[in-house]
């Protein structure tokens, strides 16, 4: 960028008070007024040029100066494309950190009160200066309120991937501590893989091994792993069997090796590598509830979906175990998706739930992929808002060189007979290797779907699907603030009620794939359950409470242990501020004490429990207002 590098070129010639005002301004990063920027130069004791006292004309002057420099915008911003550059000059000639305690003295950041635009703006700017400074408890905050109050920011990436890439700078990023690196790598990451955004400079740097050459074996493996989950996602086979091949810890029970294979259209070697992972992964951890993470997961559901009837049960417990273990990930709605899949495969359910694309937030490429392949294979057509949705993800992955999204989507729209395919795939060996696996499961049609919904009702069928006979229910009891969680197995009638239940034995539930008729939400309580060995001939089974807790919120069944016909409803909270007016004064203090747990039960109702949440924010408001309120 010649334009950017005559100004920096520009900025080395400045006087040292207009650099320092400069990096001031790069520091402050939101909308400046010249009282603030003043008032930061009087804390700071920077003179003018002729060593005179820093006045309102003299900033205004310069500010004016900076503008037609092309420097500042209207809004005595830096520009974002120089803006790193400068902080990171600052950095380099050791003011940042005396500039940035005083920005922050004369413009302290609240994420609590204040104008929206001004709260979030500083948030990034204490961002900024949590990375340049490593000052991890910084990052962790604003990192949190950004992702919680400032999505409708108007800005073209997450700050993040702004901060390190706007521009990247190998030389600064190579001092960095490793943790750091590979902190703020897989932030950029996962942000590339979310929308289909190319940023070649990350990927060469992560390939190059001399940037790395000061750490072992085991500190080096998450970059390689990183390097290639990014692979997988382009598609690029014989890059990412290449990788694995330099050291076999790099896809040790990760199920890359099994995603490979899948990629290239080796179904059965495939599922034999994903086996053979998973049991590497349980032997790792100890325990059966394991899953790979990222789209391997995915893939080695897709694997056991597209398999025998009886890989379904196990297709469907996975998903269980990855939506209990990876709560919020980017993989979540896809694991939905194909759960809608598998269940109406399992229980041949005449009309499966519809597949809709989230709007806000915009879908991840994962999520279009998987609801796309998800809608054709339940319907044998796309929905226009997904087929659309389809051909933009697969115009900007050809265009960032995601070779897998662009061989698949394209073999989606002609499947599906598009109105328009006009999207060119690349023609690299590595993508040319890649299978189409859109013909790995075969649509139903949706003529023979709604014949049989239409046989379905004429013969008055009571049954959605062949295990809707049965059904588990959960009695919940709570006596002296110990809750209790009893599950019964019912019974439908021919008069279509169900029967009072029968007790299911923990012990039974803890095999939960062995049962078919189990929902999703089941299946998510069955994992809370834990098994002890007690000594004796035989092992104890209980629940983990937190687990258990966070699976009750939402289940349909759910019922008072007492009186069986009567729901129970779990939600989910977090701790509540009540603020009084006590005379004169406002007294502040949390509804309920903040312990130390994460997870905290309250009974609002006699058939309403309340599930409440607390991280360290709510601690660290509770420390403020200390166990007596705040007045």
């Amino acid at each position: 960028m010649p334009d950017v590098e005559n100004r920096l070129q520009k900025f080395d010639r400045l006087g040292h008070f207009e650099q320092a005002l400069l990096q001031i301004l790069s520091i402050i990063y939101e909308p400046a007024h010249t009282t603030l920027i003043l008032n930061c130069l009087k804390r700071l004791e920077l003179k003018g040029p002729r060593s005179n006292r820093p006045t309102t004309p003299l900033v205004n002057h310069y500010i004016v100066k900076l503008e037609e420099a092309d420097f500042l915008n209207d809004n005595r911003q830096c520009h974002l494309e120089i803006v790193e550059t400068i902080a990171r000059k600052a950095v380099q000639s050791g003011t940042f950190e005396r500039f940035a305690a005083a920005v922050q003295k004369e413009a302290p950041a609240s994420y609590y009160y204040g104008k929206w635009s001004t709260r979030c703006w500083r948030a990034i700017r204490e961002l900024r200066i949590g990375i340049y400074t490593q000052d991890f408890e910084i990052i962790d905050q604003a990192l949190r309120f950004l992702d919680s109050q400032c999505v409708d920011l108007p800005i073209s990436l997450p700050p993040v991937v702004q901060i390190i890439t706007k521009p990247f700078d190998p030389q600064w990023f190579r001092s960095l501590p490793p943790s750091f690196q590979f902190f703020l790598l897989n932030h950029i990451i996962l942000h590339a893989q979310r929308r289909l955004e190319s940023f070649p400079e990350i990927t060469a740097y992560i390939e190059n091994q001399s940037h790395f050459t000061n750490l072992d074996e085991d500190e080096y493996l998450p970059f390689q792993r990183l390097l290639l989950t990014q692979y997988l996602f382009q598609g690029d086979c014989d890059k990412a069997s290449d990788l694995l091949s330099k050291n076999v810890n790099i896809g040790l029970a990760t199920g890359s090796r099994g995603t490979i294979a899948f990629f290239r259209g080796n179904y059965e070697e495939a599922a034999a590598l994903f086996q053979e992972d998973l049991a590497a992964l349980r032997s790792i951890n100890q325990t059966e509830i394991v899953a790979f993470v990222g789209i391997q997961g995915l893939f080695h559901v897709l694997s056991a979906a597209a398999s025998t009837e009886d890989s379904l049960e196990q297709a469907a417990r996975q998903i269980t175990i990855a939506l209990s273990l990876f709560e919020k990930s980017d993989e979540q709605q896809a694991y939905l998706y194909l759960h809608n899949l598998i269940e109406s495969r399992l229980h041949q359910k005449n009309q499966p739930q519809e597949i809709v694309l989230a709007e806000t937030p915009p879908p991840s490429a994962v999520a279009i992929l998987f609801g796309a392949l998800t809608q054709y294979w339940l319907a044998g057509a796309l929905e226009p808002d997904v087929e659309k949705a389809v051909k933009t993800t697969c115009r900007k992955a050809s265009e960032q060189h995601y070779g897998l999204f662009t061989v698949i989507l394209s073999e989606l729209l002609k499947e599906s007979d598009s109105s328009a395919v006009d999207t060119p795939t690349e023609a690299t060996p590595s993508i040319e290797a890649l299978h189409p696996f859109v013909d790995l499961i075969e649509p139903e049609e949706p003529w023979k779907r709604s014949l049989q919904a239409l046989i379905s009702i004429s013969s008055s069928a009571v049954q959605e699907y062949k295990d809707q006979d049965r059904r588990l229910i959960w009695l919940i009891g709570y006596e002296n603030e110990i809750l209790t969680v009893r599950p019964r197995e019912q019974r439908l009638s021919e008069d279509g009620s169900w029967s009072r239940g029968r007790p299911i034995s923990l012990a039974r539930l803890h095999e939960s794939s062995r049962l078919p008729f189990l929902s999703l939400q089941d299946r998510k309580i069955c994992l809370a359950i834990r098994k002890t060995d007690s000594g004796e001939s035989q092992p104890l089974y209980g629940f983990n409470q937190q687990k258990l807790l966070l699976a009750l919120v939402g289940h349909p069944l759910l019922f008072l242990h007492d009186h069986p016909t009567t729901p129970v409803d779990f939600i989910t909270g977090e701790p509540e501020l009540l603020v009084e007016n006590r005379g004169d004064e406002l007294h502040i203090n949390f509804a309920l004490p903040v312990s130390g747990d994460n997870i905290m039960l309250v009974r609002e109702t006699l058939t309403r429990f309340k599930v409440v949440r607390i991280n360290d924010n709510h601690r660290r408001i509770a420390a403020i207002t200390g166990s007596t309120g705040l007045t």
